[in-house]
Parts: structure tokens; sequence; C-alpha cells
């Protein structure tokens, strides 16, 4: 409406939105407030863009204090009851003497005329600013108290209140089948517009305590309303089903341990689908109760008798919790006692091509010192030495170059390209990869350690490997498993276990790097491990197998668990990279 020069704001508490989408130049916003006992609007306040909404100042005429439960004021800055007096205040309920004798009181000090003031108790929380503004906090009627917590419904309601599409939120407290209590929050969306619940809870989690975070959310297409007021009608809302979002990564699990949690867990939120990295208190929504009947559940099965509350709390997922118990035992293995067998002569078969093995290995680790050797002594008696020295050293070059060159071709000669399985050690496919990694291990590959041409040298040997990929280590074990995605970053001597000889098996597995992963000094990624976008493995630290760092996370320890945030890669300007590129070109 364009001829709207004023606007009064009431009833409910302002949405802290209300005031950007409404205003505009001309258009004076007011947000006034008062209960029906005292004639309606006793404060009252202009709210801007931007800043900060309070029910500002009582009214000319009105006054107001912010008591404690004895009726005293209470210091500025802290909570307490709005109670408001004034000639606007009514006598009373009509025929409730014991409503109007609990509401209508008089203050046990003086008021402004010198004498104590009949005022009205709001059942309002609010406390004064530093302007000297009310700051209207909720209803003192919804504080509830969850797991010995003390809780104020509209702190929450307010947060969700500021994500965008959310018109109307209402939080209440409800109790679930195992009488343990739980919050709930009721939306209603703008008109047109969609709430993103993922990005709403990850705020949520950001601005709130775990206490205090709702555990269900559901839409509505309007709120319950009381008859006379208008106002929400708490009670009429029906307690929601506790569901977790279906967009999140489901992980199976990967060792023996983590599948005996993820029985148990899966039977306690059934029928809801549980992932091995769902949090059992933000995702899944489980509290104190169902943490005690969780570790109590799982006492019962095997290998778990000693799991305690206290684990449980400090490694709220399934793959944290199995790893802080020490659960690295992968599922492909069914017992502790298990172990693959293999005939005893094909293990002494194995054993002598080994040794025969050796006598072509050796050779082709001497010739690389030896060569040169021989050289200038052969061209020493029939060329001046100088000359000799010199084509010697030629040797120092092409050799070891020549010998990489080998080891690439008989990679592919021996084993072809290594694939992803379980292989019985001392078998014939356990050899070509042992051989394979002797003629590789006695190259000069070390030396590549750290500049380009090492992921040249990775690549022909079957790796996937991106732009500007940085290897600071010199041996990777089965390159065709690797694959390391552009920016990433493999420290000096770090690991990549692409391979390992468990319990009779030679079990090849994959590790990934997203863009800009870093694998810190010394540190070690298991099989089948990865790091996301981002992500960062820190020196000296372990990561298990068949574990994957999320993008952005940084990870320590031994084994790893997750240590906070990763620092973001700066951005190489458009332009830096134009001129490194052209200084290049002129250089060549």
């Amino acid at each position: 409406m364009p001829t709207l020069r004023l606007l009064n704001m009431g009833g409910e508490a302002c949405p802290a939105d209300l005031p950007r989408r409404l205003a505009r130049p001309g258009l004076r916003l007011l947000n006034t407030y008062g209960p029906t006992e005292t004639s309606v609007t006793a404060t009252w306040t202009e709210v801007f863009p931007g800043k900060q909404i309070t029910i500002g100042k009582p009214l000319p005429g009105y006054t107001a204090w912010v008591v404690d439960e004895h009726m005293q004021p209470v210091a500025d800055g802290q909570e307490g009851e709005l109670v408001i007096g004034g000639p606007g205040v009514g006598v009373g309920y009509v025929n409730r003497p014991d409503l109007t004798a609990e509401k209508f009181i008089m203050t046990p000090f003086d008021g402004p005329s010198g004498a104590p003031a009949r005022i009205y108790r709001s059942g309002d929380l609010v406390k004064l600013d530093a302007a000297g503004d009310i700051d209207f906090v909720g209803r003192i009627d919804t504080q509830v108290k969850i797991r010995g917590f003390r809780v104020e419904l509209a702190e929450i309601e307010a947060v969700i209140g500021e994500w965008p599409g959310v018109a109307q939120t209402v939080v209440q407290l409800f109790t679930d089948d195992d009488g343990a209590e739980f919050l709930a929050a009721f939306l209603i969306a703008r008109p047109a517009e969609e709430i993103d619940l993922v990005g709403l809870k990850a705020r949520v989690a950001e601005r709130l305590p775990n206490y205090m975070r709702p555990a269900g959310y559901q839409l509505l297409s309007h709120l319950p309303t009381l008859p006379a007021s208008g106002k929400v009608d708490r009670k009429a809302l029906v307690k929601p089903e506790i569901t977790v979002t279906s967009d999140r990564e489901m992980v199976p699990p990967a060792t023996l341990i983590e599948q005996s949690l993820h029985r148990v867990w899966s039977e306690a939120f059934a029928p809801q689908p549980v992932s091995v990295l769902d949090d059992l208190f933000e995702d899944l929504g489980g509290h104190s109760l169902k943490a005690a009947r969780l570790v109590s559940a799982a006492r019962k099965v095997r290998g778990l008798e000693g799991l305690s509350l206290e684990d449980v709390y400090a490694a709220p997922t399934i793959r944290a919790l199995a790893l802080r118990i020490g659960g690295t035992t992968p599922v492909a293995i069914l017992d502790e006692t298990s172990f693959h067998h293999i005939a005893p002569w094909k293990r002494r078969l194995c054993v002598a091509a080994q040794t025969l093995a050796l006598l072509p290995i050796y050779t082709l680790a001497g010739l690389q010192w030896f060569s040169p050797y021989l050289a200038y002594t052969h061209l020493a008696g029939d060329m001046p030495r100088v000359d000799a020295l010199i084509l010697s050293g030629l040797f120092f070059t092409v050799v070891p170059i020549a010998s990489m060159i080998l080891s690439i071709a008989l990679k592919w000669l021996i084993v072809g390209r290594f694939k992803v399985g379980d292989y019985p050690l001392w078998g014939s496919y356990y050899f070509r990869w042992w051989l394979v990694r002797r003629i590789i291990g006695v190259t000069a590959t070390p030396y590549l350690a750290g500049t380009p041409m090492i992921r040249g040298y990775y690549r022909m040997l079957g790796a996937t490997i991106g732009k500007r990929v940085h290897i600071g280590t010199g041996i990777i074990d089965t390159a065709d498993l690797l694959h390391a995605d552009d920016d990433s970053i493999i420290s000096d001597q770090s690991v990549l276990s692409t391979s390992s000889v468990e319990r009779g098996l030679l079990r090849l597995g994959t590790v990934t790097l997203g863009k800009g992963a870093f694998v810190g000094s010394m540190a070690v990624v298991g099989r089948n491990a990865a790091l996301g976008d981002d992500a960062m493995l820190d020196d000296l630290s372990a990561l298990p197998a068949d574990t994957v760092i999320p993008a952005g996370q940084r990870w320590a320890g031994s084994p790893a668990a997750h240590d906070g945030d990763a620092p973001r890669r700066p951005a190489t300007p458009p332009r830096a990279v134009s001129a490194r590129r052209s200084a290049c070109c002129c250089a060549l």
C-alpha cells in the first residue's frame, strides 16, 4: 500500500525479518505491547531494519518494572517478570476472585506517587537493555526443564524464526514412549517459499547447545489458536514423530564392532535407518535416557561388555565409538580366530619363486651403481680420463631413468592393473604383487619425490592424479588404487596403505584424496580410507581403514579423530595464474 504511512504491529512477538521486509521510505513501523488486562497497549517503540527489536518503553501514564519472584526490581540486564501499573490497569476478572488476587496486586515498594502502586503481573519474561528499553524474552509459563536445564522456548523460536522461509514457529516440549522429554518445532512457511530443514538444523546446531535443539521438525499449514484471543494454543499441538533427514549419507558398518553397534542402534531407532556417521544426539534425536538404554542393550552383546555411558558421550557416532573401544577388525573377517590357510605346497612354491626373483632384482639394483664404474674402467684406457668421467657420469643419469621405465613396463606385463579385493597369502597374485613392489622399490623413484616428475611416473603406473598435486613421498603401493584430486598434498614420508597383509590374506583397497586434501608428514592413510575436499590429516596421525574424513574437517591422532575445521585454501587470483602462464611462455 504505497499510501500507508504508519504500521502498528502487536499481539505476538515481532519476527526479526519483518522490519526488513516492510521498511521503505515514508513508512513508520511501531512495535507495541500490552495485555488486555492493561487496556491492551502499555509500551511502544519504533523499529528499524537491522536493529534489535524490543517492546520499548511505557506509554505516557503507564509504569513498568522488571521484578523477581519476590516482586522486587532486578538489576538492569537481568531477566525478570514484567509488571505494569497505571490508570489503564483493570480491576480484575469477572467472577474470578482467585485469579484476580494472583494477577492484580500491590507493589511491595513505592511507585512514582511515593506509595505502593497497583500492578498487573504479565507473566512475560523480559530484561532491560543498555538503552533502557524492555527486551521481550518470552513467557514465564513457556519456560521448561529438560535434561536438568531450564530452557526458554522463546529463545529457540527466535533462532528458528530468523531462518529464510520461516513465517512463524512454535517450540513445545513433549514426552516420548520411553518417558523421556524432547523438544519439537512446528513451522509455518511463508507463501510460495520453502524451508530448507537441513540448513535450518545446521544453523540451530551452530547457535544453540544440544539440550535446546529440537529433536523433531514439522511443517504445518496453520497453527491451532485459542478462540478468544487468537493466540497459539500450545496444548492443541500434536506430538510429532521424531524423523531423521533422508538426504544424509547412509554409511554401512565396516568392522565387526561397528556391525554390533549398528544392530543395537537400528533396533532402538526402528523403523528409521541408521548410518554409522549419524550423531546420536544431533542426527538421531537421542537423549540421556536413550543413551543409557543403548549402553544397557549393547553390554549384552559379545565384545561390547565394557561399553560405558562416558564412551557414548565422548564418541556419539557408531564409527567414532567403535574406534574408541578398539573396533578395527573388518566385517569380512567373521571371528577373531579365522585365518585363511593355503596349501603348504603353494607356500613352498611361492618361496622358491621369490628366491629366484631376488637375483634379477639384485641385478637391477646393482646396475644403477655398478654400471658407471664399469663404464669408467672400460673407457679410461681408450680416451682421456676427463671424457671417461663424463661418460661414466652419464650412466648415473641414464641407467636410473631406464630402470624406472623398465619398472613401468614390467608392472603392466606382470600384473596389469591392480584390482581391489582379498587374495590368498603366498598365492600367485600375492607373488606378482610382491615382485612388482620389489622392482619399483629398487628404482630411484624416491629422488623424484617433491617434483612434478613423480606425478608422471605414478600416472604411468596407473594412478589417477589431478593437477598441481604435490607428492612428497617416494613409494606408493599399488598406484592403480590411488585417486588424488586437484591440489591435494601428500607430505614427506606419509604412507598411503592401498595394500595390507591380514590373517592370511593380501588385501588391496583404494585411497581417495579430494580436491585440496592434505596428508601430513609421516601420516598413514588406511586401506579404503578417503579424505574429502579440503580435508586434513595432521602430521604423525593414522587414519584407520574404511574411514572417511568429511570435506573441510581436520583430523588428528592415532587413530585419527575429528579435531576441528581444516584451514581454508587461499583462492588463487585468476590474474596471478595468467601472469605465471605468460611468464612461462616468455621463458620458453
